[in-house]
């Protein structure tokens, strides 16, 4: 009875163990996502990662297609589409986000007016388009010919703003003579069906994507890359 006891009490140990070690994983996986602590060591300068196309004339983004549709509406298969007819610059909300907000952004708050950070305040890990609070900060200084640059640079050819929707407008503005395609062939029930559907499996394979990541970082994995073969 003793010996099952203690054996019963070791498998409770080990388990309670285990459960602290995986709560201590996750705490410290969520901080180092969403600070970006590592990020001025594996980025480098901002000249490394950012577009560096020729900038069009003032007010000119170069864009000749705009998307307008929310989520399920068939962003992606469109930006697809438009990208084999031979607009091979074709974005869809993730390259926008990625290549062109983003830099847009840590811009903005590099300034020293706007508190010289290095990089714009980081996003919850599994979010999607422009944080709330960023946005409305941003969006004071957002001048026309500064997204028309941003957009010129990466040499966006069309783009659908799955997720960044508030960027539609700005868009358009430096955009003449853009063509503009509406989504607008679901119903609302449809629409709605499909989102109901797609959000639970996204929210699932966004955490599960993101945990077995989160060691990715946990350490500066990226610098030491970079030391090992800066090219």
């Amino acid at each position: 009875a003793m010996a099952g006891c203690r054996a019963c009490c070791g498998c409770c140990g080990r388990c309670v163990a285990f459960t602290v070690k995986f709560i201590v994983y996750v705490i410290l996986w969520f901080y180092a996502e969403t600070s970006c602590i590592w990020s001025p060591l594996i980025e480098g300068p901002p000249d490394d990662w950012t577009c560096s196309h020729p900038e069009l004339p003032a007010n000119q983004s170069g864009v000749q297609v705009v998307v307008v549709g929310l989520a399920k509406c068939g962003t992606r298969t469109m930006s697809r589409a438009l990208y084999q007819l031979g607009l091979h610059n074709s974005y869809h909300g993730e390259e926008l986000a990625l290549h062109v907000w983003s830099p847009f952004e840590d811009e903005f708050y590099r300034r020293p007016e706007n508190g010289g950070h290095r990089l714009a305040p980081a996003a919850h890990p599994l979010s999607t388009g422009i944080i709330e609070d960023s946005w409305d900060i941003v969006e004071q200084s957002l001048q026309p010919e500064a997204w028309a640059r941003a957009l010129s640079r990466c040499k966006v050819d069309a783009v659908a703003f799955d997720g960044l929707e508030r960027l539609v407008t700005p868009t358009l503005e430096v955009s003449e003579g853009a063509k503009i395609i509406m989504l607008s062939w679901r119903t609302f029930e449809e629409w709605k069906k499909s989102m109901d559907d797609f959000g639970p499996l996204l929210l699932l394979y966004s955490t599960a994507l993101g945990f077995a990541q989160g060691s990715f970082s946990m350490l500066p994995w990226g610098w030491f890359v970079k030391s090992a073969d800066p090219l």
